[in-house]
C-alpha cells in the first residue's frame, strides 16, 4: 500500500479567486460583477449574491472567520457576509457607505455567533474592511456567501443597477480574521510572511 505523503503547505484562506469575483469560482446568483462592482439583478423578490460553496471541514464546534473589504457602488445597498451551513447560516450586514453593522441574522440554530461583529474599519484605500466569525454546530463544509441588502432585507426587488465594490475575500478557520492572504488557484497563493505547516 502506498501511503500519501503529506505535502508543505502555506496556505490559510480557503477560498480561491479572491480578487477575482467575476470567475466562476464565485456562483452568481441574481448578481454579476462588473469593474470592481458586485451588481444587483432586476429580478424581483430574490436575493442578489455571490457564493464559494463546500469549502474546508467542520464539525461542531469548528470556528470559521469571513472577511471582505467593500465600499458603496451605485444606489445605497447594505452587503452581507455570510458564512451557511447544511442547517444553518450566520449574515452580518453592514452599511456600505458609513460601515456601521445594520445587524446580524441567523437561520436555523446549528451556526451559532462566536462574537458580535464590530463595525466595519475604513482603510486607507477608501475601502472599509468587516468580518464575522462563527461556530459551527454540525458536521458541514460550509459556504462563503456575500449578500446585497435593501436596508435588513436579503430578498427584495432588484434594480439592475445597484451595486457595492467588493475585494480580498477570505474565509479561514478560527475566532478571528488575520492578515489577508491572495488565493488565486491551490497552487498559487501568497507564501512570503505565512507559516508553513505539513498538509496531510
Amino acid at each position: 500500500i502506498t501511503a500519501s505523503r503529506p505535502v508543505v503547505s502555506a496556505r490559510k484562506n480557503l477560498l480561491t479567486k479572491t480578487e477575482d469575483f467575476a470567475d466562476a469560482a464565485w456562483g452568481k446568483y441574481e448578481a454579476s460583477f462588473l469593474n470592481g462592482q458586485m451588481v444587483e439583478s432586476s429580478s424581483v423578490a430574490v436575493q442578489h449574491r455571490i457564493t464559494q460553496t463546500s469549502i474546508g471541514s467542520a464539525q461542531p464546534g469548528t470556528k470559521f472567520t469571513l472577511r471582505c473589504k467593500f465600499k458603496s457602488g451605485a444606489g445605497s445597498r447594505n452587503i452581507g457576509l455570510r458564512i451557511a451551513g447544511a442547517s444553518g447560516s450566520i449574515m452580518a450586514v453592514f452599511n456600505a457607505i458609513t460601515g456601521v453593522r445594520a445587524t446580524t441574522i441567523t437561520t436555523g440554530a446549528l451556526w451559532t455567533l462566536d462574537t458580535v461583529p464590530a463595525d466595519a474599519v475604513l482603510g486607507s484605500d477608501g475601502y472599509f474592511i468587516a468580518s464575522v466569525s462563527v461556530v459551527a454546530g454540525e458536521a458541514a463544509a460550509p459556504g462563503a456567501w456575500i449578500n446585497l441588502l435593501n436596508g435588513t432585507a436579503y430578498t427584495y426587488d432588484g434594480d439592475g443597477v445597484s451595486s457595492v465594490y467588493i475585494n480580498q475575500a477570505q474565509l479561514e478557520y478560527g475566532p478571528v480574521t488575520t492578515r489577508y492572504q491572495r488565493v488565486n488557484t491551490a497552487t498559487d497563493y501568497d507564501t512570503d510572511g505565512f507559516a508553513r505547516y505539513l498538509k496531510f
